[in-house]
């Protein structure tokens, strides 16, 4: 994803709207984390040897939650 991707996909949302990210797992529960900072100054080293050095990193913070379908919560 482009920093132009991605903020066409982020202005069809309220600007109060909180970002996360989100982590899909095999087995268990699927992790919501908060953005803790951006990273520009690091290279990207890819398994196949797709490296890239022009990237923006968005790290994770601290694990907040679960991630569920709206119909999959009990009242």
């Amino acid at each position: 994803m482009t920093v132009k991707g991605l903020i066409s996909w982020l202005q069809d949302y309220d600007e109060d709207t909180e970002v996360m990210i989100g982590m899909y797992q095999r087995y268990g529960s699927d992790f919501a984390y908060t953005i803790d900072q951006i990273e520009d100054s690091k290279e990207f080293r890819g398994f196949y040897g797709d490296d890239k050095e022009d990237v923006i990193f968005l790290l994770e913070g601290e694990q907040c939650g679960v991630i569920a379908d709206k119909d999959e919560w009990e009242d």
